[in-house]
């Protein structure tokens, strides 16, 4: 098959799974950003449905990082779960070619998106963690160890069972975290010294 065309009906069939996926969400788990969950749950079921197994030779740090800020520019603006199935599989395409065209990953459309997605699932979690305030429909609250410490562990079951199927991605994505955060944020705003000294987040000082 012409590999422009196989390009092509590998892009129209991850449109098609993104519509079908977007277009029943499941009820949510508990509060909170249902971001946190959504990018996990689509990436999964596009795995399941397709029974993909994912490529496991991870990229560098900095690779890594403009993959999140190419994922927030195209992909994950606003609540993924409010946007029309049809729009947010646009969005999917647009994430697709934007990362063939900086060469972020070497992939299938299809691989490159679920990649993406775990990778922001990892890195977007744990960013959270670290943050000094959230947002309330009442304004600026300020997390506590034991919402971090929750949040943490919710994050640490989600790598851990990815890598149980050989999907490293997740814990991929929070070792990006900690030069991302640094890069973007002000030092004020990041809160790390209740991060376990084993967690991937200090991983990146190995890069």
């Amino acid at each position: 098959m012409n590999q422009n065309l196989f390009v092509e009906n590998n892009e129209e069939q991850l449109k098609k799974m993104i519509e079908e996926i977007a277009g029943k969400w499941p009820q949510l788990k508990g509060a909170g950003d249902p971001n946190t969950q959504d990018h996990l749950y689509l990436a999964c079921k596009i795995v399941e449905n397709l029974k993909l197994k994912l490529p496991t030779t991870l990229s560098d740090i900095e690779t890594g990082m403009l993959l999140i800020d190419v994922m927030s520019k195209n992909f994950s603006m606003g609540l993924i779960r409010d946007v029309p199935p049809n729009d947010l599989a646009i969005r999917g395409i647009a994430l697709s070619k934007e990362i063939q065209k900086q060469n972020l990953l070497p992939y299938t459309p299809i691989e490159n998106f679920v990649i993406s997605l775990f990778t922001y699932h990892g890195y977007f979690c744990m960013s959270k963690t670290t943050r000094r305030f959230y947002n309330t429909p009442f304004g600026h609250k300020e997390y506590t160890d034991e919402i971090r410490k929750n949040g943490y562990a919710s994050l640490k079951e989600d790598w851990e069972k990815a890598e149980a199927r050989r999907n490293p991605w997740v814990r991929y994505g929070v070792t990006i975290t900690k030069s991302f955060i640094e890069k973007y944020h002000k030092k004020e705003d990041i809160v790390t010294n209740w991060i376990p000294k084993d967690s991937p987040y200090w991983d990146s000082i190995k890069n």
